[in-house]
């Protein structure tokens, strides 16, 4: 098995050969993010906010979101305002959902659930992708069933939409 091929800077600063850090606590950590103490909460969110992108493996619509959100404000409740919003408003698309396939009682009891759901109740005051990507999910449910089962035109259009939304939101949406 090869050495671990980090390199760690030698605390003697008179020996010009750097030394291989091992695997553990000593070896280098590039990708921990380190805020200098001086800046501010407000500053730290900001740095936060510009290396957000550049985080692989996740999709762009949330992190866009997040970046309109802290043109206005770098205030943590302000951005959250909108992950809450749509977290109400996939308890009501689940009602409206729930009534028209189940019944009134059905979506009742679903949206309900889901309002006293603690996975849905963290993340829709996160800000994270995951209450945009309920939502989303919801609103092509809704979208497929108007368009496939009323037949509306316009239903169809707005599934390409939201299919499309959701994919920017999140990957696994695929």
């Amino acid at each position: 098995k090869e050495p671990d091929q980090r390199i760690q800077l030698s605390r003697n600063s008179t020996d010009p050969e750097p030394r291989r850090a091992p695997h553990g606590r000593n070896a280098s950590a590039p990708d921990r993010l380190r805020v200098p103490s001086h800046l501010t909460p407000y500053a730290g969110m900001r740095v936060a906010m510009r290396l957000l992108p550049e985080t692989p493996g996740t999709a762009p619509l949330d992190y866009a979101l997040v970046n309109v959100l802290s043109r206005f404000s770098t205030y943590e409740g302000i951005i959250r305002i909108p992950y809450a919003i749509m977290g109400v408003s996939s308890v009501y698309l689940i009602y409206r959902l729930g009534s028209r396939w189940f019944g009134h009682s059905s979506g009742l009891v679903a949206s309900g659930l889901a309002a006293v759901s603690t996975a849905h109740i963290f993340y829709s005051q996160s800000i994270r992708c995951y209450s945009l990507g309920m939502l989303m999910m919801l609103l092509i449910a809704d979208s497929y069933d108007r368009a496939f089962n009323n037949g509306e035109k316009r239903a169809g259009v707005k599934l390409v939409i939201y299919s499309s939304l959701a994919v920017l939101n999140q990957f696994f949406s695929l």
